[in-house]
């Protein structure tokens, strides 16, 4: 049995003229791409695309005037610590998903629920998280458009980085740069 030459070449020239064709028209290409926020197939939305929240997290920042540690701060309450956490994510996961307000508003009580059995009431990240909250109470759904989801998730992130930190610096042994491990 004897290969056509063409069953040969044929493939590798597609290849070819397709490698080309990327390494020339690569940054148009992407600019079209990177523009792209949702799909619709078969009446099924998909929503795709980076937000300020995806991007790595510094897991550090310098703050000036550092509020001193709550004194009634009660980190032994390690399941309230760990559904903060999970909570204030879900409620941005949720955001972003454009669910809405009713449930953004659940995840903003099950966090502020959890801060204050930390003993954090008084705290920044507390205040914060009850400024939002009043702010999402003044909210109607229409009015929960992308550019409010992003910039709101953007401001959980902080709100979770500040209530981190106070974490942090409870805790003596912590490293935050674990990559040497």
């Amino acid at each position: 049995m004897t290969i056509s030459p063409t069953v040969v070449v044929w493939p590798a020239v597609v290849l070819v003229c397709f490698v080309i064709f990327l390494a020339v028209f690569h940054r148009p290409l992407y600019g079209l791409i990177s523009r792209i926020d949702k799909a619709k197939l078969r009446g099924t939305e998909i929503s795709f695309g980076q937000v300020p929240t995806d991007r790595e997290s510094p897991h550090h920042f310098e703050v000036e005037n550092r509020e001193p540690l709550p004194q009634t701060a009660r980190w032994a309450n390690t399941g309230n610590l760990y559904w903060l956490g999970h909570d204030m994510m879900w409620t941005m996961q949720m955001m972003l998903r454009g669910a809405p307000r009713e449930k953004i508003a659940h995840g903003v009580n099950q966090s502020y629920y959890h801060i204050t059995h930390l003993g954090l009431t008084g705290s920044l990240p507390a205040r914060q998280l009850l400024g939002f909250k009043g702010r999402l109470n003044g909210l109607q759904d229409s009015q929960l458009d992308r550019e409010w989801r992003t910039r709101a998730a953007g401001e959980l992130q902080r709100i979770i980085d500040e209530a981190g930190l106070l974490a942090s610096e409870n805790q003596r042994d912590f490293e935050r740069d674990v990559r040497h491990h």
